[in-house]
């Protein structure tokens, strides 16, 4: 009995015709794959600025890829981002900020990661309107775990999870602004959870980059300086507040002048060449004006810190003397480069 030919079943040829644009999509990708190589030996592809945007050949290695490109549930990519290696999450994060759309398809089939981190980013950006509600979704899932060390360090991972909303993500500046939200609330055990994620994330990533938070630390830094001012006692909400707002204050002054890069939105083309977009930010006069409340904020700081000091003796006052002294001159010296609305907070009695 002789065999139909495949064009008198449509639906078989259809199919048939599925599996050879899948084919011959992947074997392209393999060929650019191995036509080029980056410095550190991982492949990459020659035609990325071709494929970047093509949404229907993405849609295509997705459907042949199956379900594992698809987003986690946010409980499962919570869990799984909460019990991987600090290194792993970083080159996670190093990889979204560096990928354009067909790259972290690929991606996502080969780092649990990855995926997991793309979930979440694509869970708080799935509504406009609901972005900040559904960003707070993931923070009251991970902030009591700020407050407590455990052997499987649970309690950093998930201030890193954070950390990758304040720092990398596209809607950063609304993330910026929730934090400073929970630094003002009333609750002293939320304020503590803040002030650690924030201290965490200074020392961990913002100290040692190269890139430029300044918009970040001058958001928080006076609210930390009220924080720590809340009690007369050195408590740890108070003194962490006070080290951290002094660690600003240094970032701050020494990056006055340093342009914000923004590497969230950096484009690689083909010749290995760098796109890099400059936030709009305050010229240096408005960040001198800026600075300059906070640094009055800061000489207050000394006198809180004064009063912590035990034994205050001749030598530790005559210390603090010449500090409260170099911060007056400092502000007399911003004064003359911008005008200055005063600060609202007082110094304590000494």
């Amino acid at each position: 009995m002789s065999r139909k030919p495949f064009r008198n079943h449509p639906k078989l040829e259809s199919k048939i015709q599925t599996v050879d644009t899948s084919l011959l999509f992947l074997f392209d990708i393999t060929m650019a794959r191995l036509l080029e190589f980056e410095e550190d030996g991982l492949p990459t592809l020659i035609k990325k600025s071709t494929l970047l945007g093509q949404q229907k050949e993405v849609e295509i290695f997705e459907k042949a890829l199956g379900e594992n490109v698809g987003d986690l549930p946010l409980g499962k990519a919570l869990h799984l981002l909460l019990h991987v290696h600090s290194h792993v999450f970083d080159n996670a994060v190093n990889i979204l900020q560096q990928s354009d759309l067909l790259e972290l398809t690929l991606r996502k089939n080969d780092s649990p990661a990855v995926r997991a981190l793309l979930s979440l980013d694509n869970y708080v950006k799935s509504s406009e309107q609901d972005r900040l509600t559904n960003f707070k979704h993931i923070y009251d899932s991970v902030k009591e775990k700020f407050l407590k060390k455990s052997k499987s360090n649970t309690n950093q991972s998930s201030m890193r999870i954070i950390g990758y909303f304040l720092l990398n993500s596209q809607y950063k500046d609304d993330i910026n602004t929730f934090m400073c939200n929970e630094l003002r609330k009333n609750d002293k055990r939320n304020q503590l959870a803040a002030v650690l994620l924030i201290d965490f994330i200074f020392f961990t990533y913002i100290a040692s980059s190269t890139e430029n938070h300044w918009n970040l630390i001058s958001l928080v830094a006076p609210e930390l300086i009220r924080i720590a001012h809340q009690s007369n006692q050195p408590t740890l909400l108070c003194t962490t507040s006070c080290e951290l707002a002094l660690k600003c204050a240094h970032y701050l002054l020494i990056n006055l002048k340093k342009p914000i890069l923004s590497p969230s939105r950096m484009v690689n083309d083909a010749s290995k060449l760098k796109i890099i977009e400059i936030d709009p930010v305050l010229n240096t006069s408005e960040k001198i004006h800026h600075l300059n409340g906070i640094w009055r904020g800061v000489d207050t700081l000394l006198c809180l810190m004064e009063k912590w000091s035990t034994p205050n003796t001749h030598l530790t006052h005559s210390a603090f003397s010449e500090l409260h002294s170099l911060f007056q001159n400092d502000v007399g010296i911003f004064d003359n480069e911008s005008k200055d609305r005063d600060f609202t907070l007082e110094s304590p009695p000494k």
